[in-house]
């Protein structure tokens, strides 16, 4: 009997809506894949980044960041004129400026790159990801802070101060939010 829907037939609703299924799975599971694969690489201790941290280089072979000498030094200065001799960004940079050290692309030091070193959990030793999430919301470009609990912090990276001054740094950072006017109002690692 010729009546029935040939089930071969590439146009028959059937067979489209199981290729549907199909790949719908097969989407799903790999982003999982990918998910499970960067929280794995983190685990191992794989620090994944780019070579533009100040302060370290990143080994290609080890997959790890290693410790610039000279430039952990920069970093120690920051940390501790900020800590323990409470100098803002911009005369901490004209310290260092003064001293003749240069960023990564040999610039002089700007007060960004200063406020963005001494809230950088990674020179503790820390290394966070998963830290940001971006938010589509209301067409907002920030990124939004993620729970705590969905961060994912291995101690894998050569720490270059305390994690006690960094701390520290935080505390001052706090401090100094509700006295000055105009002052970043970022978020701190352990608010």
């Amino acid at each position: 009997g010729g009546s029935g829907v040939d089930m071969l037939d590439p146009n028959s609703n059937l067979i489209t809506s199981i290729n549907a299924t199909i790949n719908q799975h097969f989407s799903i599971q790999n982003s999982q894949r990918v998910k499970h694969g960067m929280r794995q690489s983190s685990l191992n201790g794989q620090v994944l980044t780019n070579n533009s941290i100040y302060g370290y280089n990143y080994n290609t072979h080890t997959k790890q960041l290693e410790i610039i000498p000279e430039q952990a030094k920069v970093i120690r200065i920051i940390f501790d004129k900020y800590v323990h001799e409470n100098l803002g960004y911009k005369a901490i940079c004209n310290y260092i400026n003064s001293l003749g050290y240069k960023t990564k692309r040999q610039n002089r030091f700007e007060p960004s790159l200063v406020a963005y070193i001494l809230q950088n959990e990674k020179y503790a030793g820390l290394n966070v990801r998963g830290k940001y999430s971006k938010s589509k919301l209301k067409g907002d470009k920030h990124a939004k802070l993620n729970n705590k609990e969905d961060w994912i912090i291995t101690e894998n990276i050569p720490g270059i101060i305390s994690y006690d001054l960094f701390l520290k740094a935080q505390t001052v950072r706090d401090s100094k939010k509700s006295t000055n006017r105009g002052c970043y109002k970022g978020k701190t690692l352990l608010s």
